[in-house]
């Protein structure tokens, strides 16, 4: 009895206690929000320190600045390329649950190659406006004392942050939830990448012959889709010939329908043709390029 008396006089001895705390504090913020002088405030100045970025680096910034005041540009730089992992993931596993119940056989490099690439030229559109989003403010660009091929690798390399980093993040994820194989998952980040980097170097130049800096949203919507179209039709093509070229080479390779060949040409493939896009888009991305950066007027 007397603990039990001791309990209940140590409660109330706590509530009484927070009951004046609150009450003082309450009394206090109340007094502190009514009398508030609205007129005395203290304004601090940051003091920032302004370091000179190389042009490469600027021109870089320039882009991230000027995507991020506009949310549709946000929108589809971002958010396109964060759904891939999900969405390489899904079908991936729905295609190799069909190949195994059908033949009773693994593809699993063969299927992560086709996937992966298939999903990462339909996600890498962006890169078909980067020089007509821009607008006329382009041509202050052309103003610097910059080549022409260093403002256009800075948005190369922008729009290839995003995408590639979307192509590795899926292929990691098939690597950890999947039965892909690390080093396979390796190479198709390989091919992946050379595939995104040509996609946009396509993108890029396609962009710049045919920008036209003073054109309407309307007129500028009807070009991008026409660029988009080009590029993802030549990628998608592209990606048929490796994907269901690997998927046959699978097959051949563990002797269905009586045709034994080496496992080596699954590999061997998707390097080759890739390096190829790879090759003849950076040519193609870089000859002439300052001519048409020349002629690239309103």
């Amino acid at each position: 009895c007397q603990d039990l008396l001791k309990s209940f006089l140590v409660i109330l001895i706590l509530v009484v206690a927070a009951v004046f705390v609150v009450y003082y504090v309450s009394k206090k913020l109340f007094d502190v929000t009514l009398y508030k002088n609205e007129a005395q405030k203290v304004i601090y100045k940051k003091h920032q320190s302004t370091k000179p970025l190389k042009p490469l680096h600027a021109l870089i910034k320039k882009e991230w600045i000027s995507i991020a005041r506009q949310p549709n540009h946000l929108f589809s730089y971002f958010v396109i390329a964060a759904a891939m992992p999900f969405v390489s993931y899904s079908c991936y596993i729905l295609f190799e649950s069909l190949i195994t119940n059908m033949l009773g056989l693994q593809l699993t490099f063969e299927l992560a190659i086709f996937v992966t690439l298939i999903f990462s030229v339909l996600t890498n559109t962006f890169c078909s406006t980067n020089i007509t989003r821009d607008g006329i403010s382009f041509l202050k660009e052309k103003s610097l004392p910059i080549k022409a091929n260093l403002i256009l690798d800075a948005k190369v390399i922008f729009c290839a942050i995003v995408s590639v980093a979307s192509l590795v993040l899926s292929c990691f994820t098939l690597i950890i939830f999947t039965s892909l194989e690390f080093l396979s998952g390796l190479l198709c980040i390989l091919v992946g990448v050379m595939f995104t980097v040509a996609q946009i170097f396509v993108a890029t130049k396609l962009d710049l012959k045919k920008a036209k800096l003073t054109a309407t949203s309307a007129e500028i919507e009807k070009q991008s889709t026409k660029t988009i179209g080009v590029v993802v039709l030549i990628g998608l093509a592209l990606s048929m010939i490796i994907g269901v070229g690997c998927l046959f080479l699978g097959l051949f390779a563990k002797g269905v329908m009586d045709i034994k060949i080496s496992g080596a040409f699954v590999y061997l493939l998707p390097i080759v043709v890739a390096a190829a896009y790879f090759t003849l888009a950076m040519l193609y991305y870089k000859k002439d390029t300052q001519k048409a950066f020349d002629r690239l007027t309103r």
